[in-house]
């Protein structure tokens, strides 16, 4: 949270789909919302394909609207790439490894997506 003490816009969470990492995204969500009452918030769903993603987004949505009383968007899913974490494993740096894979692909839509939402 010492990164918001500047006055950001926006926040990008990321979690993935387990129940705990879930819950930690709602207590930071909660945390900075506690600081920086309506600051723009996304989440980014790690390890996951869109169906999880939006179940993902689905929950946390509900619990911001119930306990928090606002909004968190969907900035994407980041899917689960075993060649991309094959390759680092064994030693190719991972800038060589993510080029051209579905984990770049989905990093720069969301990185898209979440310029355009600034622009607007």
């Amino acid at each position: 949270l010492l990164a918001c003490a500047d006055g950001p816009s926006r926040l990008l969470l990321v979690t993935t789909d387990d129940q705990v990492a879930m819950a930690a995204t709602h207590a930071l969500l909660k945390a900075a919302d506690a600081r920086i009452p309506g600051l723009d918030v996304d989440v980014v769903v790690n390890r996951a394909g869109d169906a999880e993603a939006a179940a993902v987004h689905d929950s946390l949505v509900e619990a911001a609207r119930r306990f928090l009383a606002r909004p968190v968007g969907l900035a994407g899913a980041v899917p689960h790439d075993p060649c991309l974490h094959g390759a680092v494993a064994a030693g190719m740096p991972v800038q060589d490894a993510a080029a051209g894979s579905p984990v770049a692909l989905a990093v720069r839509d969301a990185g898209l997506r979440l310029l355009a939402a600034a622009a607007a």
